[in-house]
């Protein structure tokens, strides 16, 4: 069963954790209109413009844009180019799509699983942050302009790893 425009709000207000007047004002929406799609006053936005500047304030994908374009029964974003008519949703279509280009140039942590042993630390780089509740187990953090490294126990440590 596909979710409904509200729902769906709903969802991405609730991931990116903004309140609607937050939302409201980085959309350039009233709060009024964004309560209304919220409560489900609202199943279909008057222009889809609102709909993509929804989606650039709440850091959307393109395909989660498109989802709610096409609950909303709208054209999808690469429709949407050739058929906006003003500067304003020209400009709109533009800035979300380089947000989109730019979001994918992002570097994302490496995330790996191995034993303690097999990564070994300088000496002073692990410091002892709090006591767990286990017995003889603590969690330590390691970290560098590069990574940071998680001991959770004697055997077991999670690392994320940035690269360039």
């Amino acid at each position: 069963m596909a979710a409904t425009f509200p729902e769906l709000v709903r969802f991405f207000i609730k991931r990116r954790n903004l309140s609607v007047e937050q939302l409201a004002n980085l959309a350039n929406l009233s709060r009024k209109t964004l309560y209304r799609w919220v409560n489900g006053e609202v199943e279909n936005p008057r222009h889809w413009y609102q709909i993509v500047a929804l989606g650039k304030a709440l850091c959307l994908s393109v395909d989660e844009v498109n989802q709610l374009l096409k609950v909303t029964k709208n054209p999808n974003f690469g429709e949407l180019k050739e058929l906006a008519r003003y500067e304003y949703e020209v400009e709109l279509l533009n800035e979300f799509a380089k947000m989109e280009s730019a979001s994918s140039s992002v570097p994302r942590p490496q995330i790996r699983f191995e034993p303690w042993a097999a990564l070994e630390a300088p000496a002073g780089a692990v410091q002892k942050v709090s006591t767990s509740k286990l017995t003889n187990r603590s969690l330590f953090v390691n970290h560098s302009e590069t990574h940071w490294c998680l001991q959770m126990s004697v055997s077991f440590r999670i690392c994320l790893r940035f690269q360039e």
